[in-house]
Formats: structure tokens, C-alpha cells, sequence
């Protein structure tokens, strides 16, 4: 069978248009190939980054651990030696309202009793 000259035109138009089609696919994936290696460059510089933050971050965990176990240490002393001698008192009083307002209370009583008991042998 033999083609006509209309029908060649008509075939190589396509195989042209398949031929740009194809070259266009080509230039696109080198352009995909190109941005995927940059892609994997700043993947690997993040990665680095990254590795290098958490080995800053943990340094500085270690740092500040180390300081406050150096601070806490004179605090911890005094705190055993506080227990010590609460453990070796017979008595430990607690005041809820303060000290100074037990005082005034139990001055208060007693100076109320010792009022009514004059007042008695005064009346007596």
C-alpha cells in the first residue's frame, strides 16, 4: 500500500510533534534530575545541622546539670543537717498563726484567769 503525499505530511507532523513531545519529557526530567540532586544537597546539609544542634543541645544540658548540682549542693547539705537535728529535738512546735500571736493568746489567757481570780477575792 502505498501512502499519499497528504498522508506522509499528516505522518511526519506527528512523528515532529512526538519528536518535540518527547524532547520537551526530556528537558523537563533534566530539569526534575537537578532540582532532586539540590534537593539531596540541602538534605544533606540539614542532616549535618541538625547532627551538630543536638550535640550543642546536649552540651548545654549537660552544662546546666553540672550547675545546678553545684548549686544545690551547699542547699542539701544544710538540709541534712537541718533533718539531723529535728531528728535528735524532742519537741517541735509548729504555730499556725506565728509565734508572736501563740504568745499574745497564752499571755492573754493567763492574764484573763489571774483578773477573775482577783475579782473574786475582791468581791469575796
Amino acid at each position: 500500500m502505498m501512502l499519499k503525499d497528504s498522508q506522509y505530511k499528516n505522518l511526519m507532523e506527528e512523528v515532529r510533534g512526538l519528536r518535540e513531545e518527547v524532547g520537551r519529557i526530556d528537558r523537563d526530567l533534566a530539569r526534575d534530575r537537578h532540582d532532586l540532586e539540590d534537593f539531596k544537597v540541602q538534605m544533606d546539609s540539614m542532616k549535618s545541622e541538625i547532627k551538630q544542634l543536638r550535640e550543642a543541645l546536649m552540651a548545654n544540658a549537660d552544662k546546666v546539670k553540672d550547675r545546678v548540682t553545684d548549686a544545690l549542693e551547699p542547699v542539701s547539705k544544710e538540709v541534712v543537717k537541718l533533718k539531723d537535728v529535728i531528728q535528735k529535738k524532742k519537741t517541735l512546735y509548729i504555730f499556725k498563726d506565728g509565734f508572736i500571736d501563740w504568745v499574745k493568746s497564752k499571755w492573754m489567757a493567763t492574764v484573763g484567769r489571774f483578773a477573775n481570780e482577783v475579782k473574786k477575792e475582791v468581791r469575796g
